[in-house]
């Protein structure tokens, strides 16, 4: 038995007798949590060309979250990984990872219930890390690049006091499909945060592909990149002094140009910049693009849905809301069923539900 050890092919059949072994005693539970951990990290660690497999503190931590207790068990299913992997990343290559070109399924937007109480809660670790570098711009071939495979991020900070206190607002475009993101935020350390609710909001950090986000040297930028790389979103800076090459200066150029325009055409206070530029995003998420999108929207593109355009009112119109019974008597005149206020955007980007600003600076979603 010493001396067979020795021989390499040996070694090899002894060893695959002792994984089909321990494989036949796991049961039947155990075995998916196994298949579901190759699926999950180890063809997107072979899809990604690492050198190096899953490290096994990596592979601990995710059967721990699994609520596998014995510490034993843990050893031997992260050894099998381990090995297994190496089997996978030998075999895996970029077609079988992509679905067959599918690009995978996306979320209907119209689905999704969007909160901040939600996201700022939500906090998710990819199985495999994304990377983060330096290097040279580089140009896209928009035929081939998949919605969110490619993102620009970029802060631009509010000149004018707004509703809310907003010091800055987070901005992100898909290049793809050119959907453009607004989170204000307080400070800039909070940029990480912002990331995190467009990235659960459109679920990027769930496709099937490797996406990557773009941003420039600012030290803020460094809580996107962190964020980024725990989502398993890979992270570049861009070069400097060449604000021309983040897509993201663009969308700060035009969205806030129309959201100039708004006020100055309809008289509405400057407090309200922030959401007529939420509202300017909006709209720009049901127009056409360019001609090398063949003319759909940002929202088609994306999603592969047509979008309805019949919710869409002028910002700033006068609007009418119901006052509720239980509050009608607290109202100067209790005959009145209604109370008068402007119009000004949407829940989100996504949802169609009117905000309404009210006397008082109350903001009533409907």
């Amino acid at each position: 038995m010493i001396s067979s050890m020795k021989d390499p092919d040996s070694q090899r059949n002894f060893e695959l007798k002792q994984e089909q072994a321990f494989q036949a005693s796991l049961s039947a539970n155990k075995r998916a949590q196994i298949h579901r951990i190759e699926n999950r990290t180890m063809k997107r660690a072979a899809f990604a060309q690492l050198e190096k497999p899953i490290s096994n503190e990596r592979i601990y931590e995710i059967l721990r979250n699994m609520s596998i207790e014995s510490e034993e068990e843990v050893a031997d299913i992260a050894s099998l990984v381990t090995k297994q992997y190496e089997n996978i990343a030998m075999s895996a290559t970029q077609d079988e990872y992509e679905d067959n070109g599918s690009g995978g399924a996306f979320l209907n937007p119209s689905d999704m219930e969007y909160s901040n109480a939600a996201a700022d809660d939500f906090e998710y670790v990819a199985p495999i890390p994304g990377t983060s570098m330096r290097a040279a711009s580089r140009r896209f071939d928009i035929d081939k690049l998949r919605p969110f495979e490619a993102m620009f991020v970029d802060n631009k900070e509010y000149t004018q006091f707004v509703r809310g206190g907003w010091k800055y607002a987070f901005v992100l475009i898909c290049f793809k499909t050119q959907a453009k993101f607004k989170v204000d935020i307080q400070t800039k350390i909070d940029n990480g945060k912002a990331f995190t609710k467009i990235v659960a909001l459109n679920g990027i950090h769930k496709l099937p592909y490797l996406c990557t986000v773009y941003s420039d040297g600012c030290g803020s930028m460094a809580h996107v990149m962190e964020t980024a790389t725990k989502m398993g979103i890979n992270h570049q800076y861009l070069p400097p002094h060449d604000p021309q090459l983040n897509e993201a200066e663009k969308v700060v150029d035009s969205m806030w140009a129309v959201a100039r325009v708004h006020l100055a055409h309809t008289g509405a206070p400057t407090s309200v910049f922030a959401l007529a530029v939420g509202y300017a995003m909006h709209v720009d998420m049901r127009m056409a693009t360019t001609a090398s999108r063949e003319w759909k929207t940002p929202y088609e593109l994306a999603w592969g849905i047509k979008p309805c355009v019949a919710h869409l009112r002028p910002f700033w119109s006068k609007t009418a809301v119901t006052i509720p019974k239980d509050h009608r008597s607290r109202t100067d005149d209790p005959c009145l069923r209604a109370e008068s206020g402007r119009f000004v955007g949407f829940r989100g980007v996504y949802n169609k539900c009117p905000a309404i600003l009210l006397s008082g600076n109350r903001l009533v979603m409907l």
